[in-house]
């Protein structure tokens, strides 16, 4: 897998590029919605905090209960389809919360069918942008859905600073249905509108370019009209893996997916600080949204680099720098060097937040489509998915208080070192690669 190598050719077919990028942002838009669900909030006046907290990770149960179905689902009938019912349970959860009136329980629900749909829109929006795209631009289109979703965050929490909370909920119903439209323009990638809606001929007519590939060399076929290429095992258009191709991908996921929701959890820094009672980063930074904007512009930033250089290399520099970053802190620590006047905590979390940004934080999400066989890859993504939700939903609790701080430091410290050397190992080099 570390190399695009097949013992036989296959045909890839891809979208003209324009096209590629258009659907992409357009299939990308579901994913802005579930980000300002993700980051949702409700007016405390009638709900104890708890109950609020209770109502934010009811959204990760829905998403670990959709993540598997919509995988298999989307196997069987094509991914705009399933994304279409992703964005209709969230539109029917959105009116739910709408209509509430605070009443619990018909917000518990809303929430479920909300995350119902974060589940399917997790799995899909990635593995869309990886069937269409081309592979110098597949990178930066995958990572749209992360990006996504920090700008759906960052809405969201701009509008629950003015407590327009009315407003917001108004904002996703407005957001849903305007994803359920344009959906309606984009097509299904083509190897699903061939698997599913056209007649098998020995003669095919496409409007999408064709590629050939045999052993790294590739050659572009200008005739409209070509020839299905049919493989003995009686697969049409596309080389599958064999069955034992699944479980390094599948390990390489759910291992990256660990990494993001434990090393990478912005909270595990401003604990740390709440628990030396130092300058927290609130103090420093008004609110989350500055941390979700400055996380946006370094995964934007990481984006850029992908597309130009190997994965493996920025997660390397993302795992050693989250791990430089925790080590002076812990140093700091048993030295005892602590002032309260002084920013260098602070200023120590930002950079730790810049490194986990520029890797940890959107290259799972790339490289999740990226590195699995045709053949796994919809439930590969769905494990991912269920896994990442049912992290957040364990830190979303007290994970972090229950254990004592210079334990916490050691751990995460030699835990982000532990994680560049992993990707060193066993990350394939998958760059320009044309997928099977």
């Amino acid at each position: 897998m570390s190399k695009c190598l097949s013992r036989k050719p296959f045909i890839v077919l891809l979208e003209n590029r324009i096209r590629q990028i258009i659907y992409t942002m357009l299939v990308a838009s579901c994913s802005l919605t579930i980000g300002m669900c993700l980051e949702w909030t409700w007016s405390t006046t009638n709900i104890e905090m708890y109950q609020t907290l209770r109502l934010k990770n009811l959204l990760f149960l829905g998403a670990i209960t959709s993540a598997g179905p919509a995988a298999m689902v989307a196997s069987l009938i094509g991914l705009k389809a399933v994304l279409i019912i992703g964005m209709l349970f969230t539109f029917c959860g959105s009116v739910i919360i709408m209509y509430s009136m605070s009443v619990l329980m018909v917000l518990y629900t809303g929430r479920i069918l909300q995350g119902f749909g974060a589940g399917i829109v997790c799995v899909i929006v990635p593995n869309y942008a990886a069937e269409i795209a081309d592979p110098k631009i597949r990178s930066l289109l995958t990572g749209f859905h992360y990006i996504h979703l920090l700008i759906g965050m960052i809405f969201s929490r701009v509008t629950s600073e003015f407590h327009n909370y009315s407003n917001m909920n108004m904002g996703i119903v407005a957001m849903v249905v305007v994803n359920l439209l344009v959906l309606l323009a984009v097509d299904d990638p083509p190897y699903y509108q061939m698997k599913f809606y056209e007649e098998w001929t020995s003669v095919y007519n496409l409007d999408y370019n064709l590629q050939i590939q045999d052993n790294c060399s590739t050659k572009l076929l200008n005739n409209n009209y070509y020839k299905i290429f049919e493989s003995e095992d009686n697969h049409y258009l596309f080389l599958f893996f064999t069955q034992k191709r699944f479980r390094r991908p599948l390990l390489i996921n759910v291992c990256l997916i660990s990494i993001q929701q434990f090393c990478g959890h912005i909270f595990l820094t401003n604990k740390f600080q709440c628990l030396h009672g130092v300058l927290t980063i609130s103090e420093t930074i008004p609110n989350v949204t500055e941390i979700l904007l400055l996380q946006l512009i370094a995964s934007i930033i990481c984006l850029y680099i992908v597309s130009v250089s190997e994965k493996t290399n920025l997660l390397i520099i993302s795992g050693f720098g989250m791990a430089i970053t925790l080590l002076l802190m812990n140093a700091t620590y048993h030295i005892d060097i602590i002032d309260k006047d002084e920013l260098w905590l602070p200023s120590l979390i930002l950079f730790y937040i810049i490194f986990y940004s520029i890797g940890y934080g959107p290259i799972p999400w790339i490289l999740m489509p990226e590195i699995c066989p045709r053949s796994s890859r919809l439930w590969i993504s769905g494990v991912t998915v269920s896994l990442y939700a049912f992290l957040s939903l364990v830190n979303n609790q007290s994970f972090y208080e229950n254990i004592r701080l210079v334990y916490a430091m050691e751990i995460f410290t030699f835990l982000s070192v532990i994680c560049a050397y992993f990707v060193y190992l066993f990350l394939p080099k998958i760059k320009d690669c044309v997928q099977t």
